[in-house]
Parts: structure tokens; sequence; C-alpha cells
């Protein structure tokens, strides 16, 4: 909002004269500049651990957001374990031949190792 009244030079109708002045005083003083170029050598700059490339989202967001989508796909893996297993047990009631253990303990370990990738990647 400030950015644009900066850049036009026109006092937007909801800030005072005085206000007015005052910021186009700090706006040219030497202390803001030397803020602005040090704060867009910082967004431009591609090194470090902090680069913030998602806008207006804080961090906090985005692992929230993060934390939200696996909680979603580990809820769905769950549930497509857990129709598999009925499926798996209707077969091995209707036919009894069927080794269950053995078909259990593959689709334990399919289970653990998609939750592994998932979680560490």
């Amino acid at each position: 909002m400030l950015g644009k009244a900066q850049v036009k030079g026109i006092r937007p109708t909801w800030i005072g004269e005085q206000t007015w002045i005052g910021l186009l005083t700090y706006w040219d003083s030497k202390k803001f500049k030397q803020k602005s170029i040090q704060n867009k050598l910082n967004r431009s700059s591609t090194r470090g651990g902090a680069l913030h490339s998602t806008g207006r989202k804080s961090h906090v967001d985005i692992a929230l957001g993060l934390v939200s989508t696996l909680i979603m796909y580990i809820s769905l893996y769950i549930i497509q374990f857990s129709t598999q297993y009925l499926i798996l047990l209707t077969i091995f009631i209707s036919f009894k031949s069927v080794n269950m253990v053995d078909l259990l303990s593959q689709m334990n370990y399919s289970w653990q190792h998609t939750l592994r990738r998932m979680l560490l990647g």
C-alpha cells in the first residue's frame, strides 16, 4: 500500500499531510536507502538457509501446511492398507488356502517402507 504511494509520489486520502511529509522525509533519508538496498540484496540472495520464496506466507504456516498434507497422505494410506487387509481377510475366510501370515507380513513391510519413504523422502 505505502510502496505504491511512495513510487507514485501521491498522498493517499487516508494519510494526513503531516504524516505524508514525515514519510517522504524518511524515504529520502540515508538510513532508509541503506536498509532498502540491504533488503533488496537479501531478497535476491539464493544463498543461506533462510531463502523465503513463498510470498506473504510465514515459515510457520508453510510448516503447518506440510504437516497437514503429510497427515492427509498417511491417513489415505492407512485407509488403503485397511481396505487391502479386509480384502485379504475375506479371501482367507473364503478359500482358507491362502497363507495369511505371508500376505500380512508382506503388506506390513510394504506399509512401513512406504511410510518411511513419505517421512524421509
